[in-house]
């Protein structure tokens, strides 16, 4: 018996798992920064969307009253003013800055460019990912005297995300996303099929790490598993006897890391609550940039 395919429904939910996270985000001494490369739209005048060019945006910060105040984020990750910190480190006569230090609150998010705008000129810096970095506007700013800084957007160049099928009762974390997530490797019951494992730890944008089952789960056999970055994470599997099977999608914040399970917002999910034997594919769409 073959049952109809049955295509991930989107979960709206836009809650951060931060676990047990302090908040007090990472010093910004020694911090190292991105290279400093000017990309293709290094100056001129700003863009419609500030990380045209070279990803999408996951935060933008705009100078107001002396501070950096935050204006936006990536929604899919529900970012927030509190996810980075910007100090100022370097200012001219007027207190307006000409310098900064970032970095992302306890090390969770990465980005690969900064789209800083100083008068009516914006510049790109772009580099390897990270999760802090600086910037100083004279090393690109050629005006005298050099222009103040009004706004900073840190950009991502992938999406990162995490493919999980399990079996049996679906945790609490996927189905009401206040809890920590159960710790990876510790359950018999679900299992990664896939991690997005570009940038920190090598390879470009589309990239992907795949952890299959190896040998047969009660009840439930894989029988193939792809994965179209940007697009969709298909399995097709069998049901040898009634089983509860749950299959998801979660946003990470950076490249696939144990350590930031917790921090993983859920995408897209099927949730099952009884299969009859049979055969069945499944699809789950996937966070893009």
């Amino acid at each position: 018996m073959t049952k109809p395919k049955n295509r991930g429904r989107r979960i709206n939910r836009r809650t951060v798992l931060r676990g047990a996270a302090t908040g007090t985000g990472i010093g910004v001494v020694g911090l190292s920064g991105f290279s400093g490369t000017v990309g293709a739209n290094g100056r001129g005048k700003a863009a419609s969307e500030p990380c045209d060019d070279c990803g999408a945006l996951l935060a933008k910060y705009e100078w107001d009253d002396g501070e950096f105040v935050f204006e936006k984020g990536r929604e899919s990750l529900d970012i927030d003013g509190s996810d980075f910190d910007l100090t100022v480190t370097d200012a001219n006569d007027d207190g307006e800055p000409l310098a900064f230090d970032w970095s992302s609150d306890d090390g969770i998010y990465d980005a690969t460019c900064l789209t800083v705008k100083t008068g009516e000129d914006t510049f790109k810096q772009e580099g390897d990912w990270r999760t802090s970095g600086s910037f100083h506007a004279a090393e690109y700013d050629e005006n005298s005297p050099v222009q103040a800084i009004s706004y900073v957007a840190l950009c991502i160049e992938c999406a990162f995300w995490q493919v999980d099928f399990g079996t049996g009762t679906v945790p609490t974390l996927y189905t009401e996303g206040e809890e920590q997530r159960d710790t990876y490797g510790n359950s018999d019951e679900r299992t990664l099929l896939a991690a997005a494992t570009h940038g920190r730890y090598g390879g470009g944008c589309g990239s992907v790490n795949k952890t299959m089952w190896e040998g047969r789960k009660p009840h439930v056999v894989i029988s193939s598993f792809e994965v179209t970055p940007g697009d969709q994470a298909t399995v097709e599997f069998e049901v040898t006897e009634t089983e509860h099977v749950h299959f998801g999608v979660w946003e990470m914040p950076g490249p696939f890391d144990k350590s930031e399970i917790p921090w993983g917002v859920r995408y897209d999910l099927i949730n099952e609550e009884s299969l009859e034997p049979g055969t069945y594919s499944w699809n789950l769409s996937l966070p893009s940039v």
